[in-house]
């Protein structure tokens, strides 16, 4: 006796129901919404917290723009030099020794650089076996000293500097003066010689160089640029 098979046994067989796994599923559509006085204090307090914490954002992103702003601004000031050397004389007061007795430095604000306090500038000079490391601004006052320097005002036509004094000591752009050193070390021939500018702002200038072979007759000797 033949058995007959249906379609749904056979979707059955081997166990597998074949029409619930390829039943589809949907979900249902709900529109509805709560409403009343307490839904709306609610959304009210969402907004106000949303807005709140966008202002606080804002607010804290403005204040960290200004302190990168202010932190690069003083980092580019540190890093980059303000001041540059134009040129390093040797002076004698006898051309029967062979050294020189004063170091005259002519320095001048670099473009687009910020003014410079010389009041505040810190030099350092040295040869081969000694160094003055703290020579400091003094007031021209006709007396000589190894600790201190002097400056004599080659251009200022703003009148921001005054060499006689200890109050207008700011050099700016177009300005031009030469920092007048007296070392107390020996700088004979083939001396070799540095000189290191720290000012208040910006990068130290260091400078070095050796004094020529001869100085022959001369009383004022180059020695940068040489």
């Amino acid at each position: 006796m033949k058995r007959k098979i249906g379609f749904f046994n056979i979707c059955r067989l081997g166990g597998i129901n074949w029409m619930k796994a390829n039943r589809k599923f949907r979900l249902s559509k709900n529109d509805t919404a709560q409403m009343g006085i307490g839904t709306l204090i609610i959304f009210i307090a969402m907004v106000l917290v949303a807005a709140v914490a966008a202002a606080v954002l804002i607010g804290t992103s403005g204040v960290l723009q200004q302190r990168a702003t202010e932190t690069g601004t003083e980092a580019v000031s540190e890093v980059a030099s303000n001041l540059e050397i134009v040129s390093i004389v040797g002076e004698r007061t006898d051309v029967n020794t062979d050294d020189l007795d004063w170091v005259n430095v002519t320095v001048k604000v670099m473009a687009g650089a910020e003014d410079i306090d010389i009041g505040q500038l810190v030099i350092a000079i040295q040869n081969k076996s000694q160094r003055s490391s703290l020579v400091t601004y003094g007031p021209s006052t006709g007396s000589t000293s190894n600790i201190l320097f002097t400056v004599t005002e080659l251009r200022d036509d703003d009148d921001s500097f005054n060499g006689a004094g200890s109050t207008a000591t700011v050099i700016n752009s177009g300005d031009l003066v030469t920092i007048n050193l007296y070392p107390a070390m020996d700088f004979a021939t083939r001396e070799q010689m540095r000189i290191e500018l720290k000012p208040e702002k910006g990068a130290m200038v260091v400078k070095e160089m050796t004094c020529p072979a001869t100085y022959g007759v001369k009383i004022f000797i180059t020695l940068f640029p040489a």
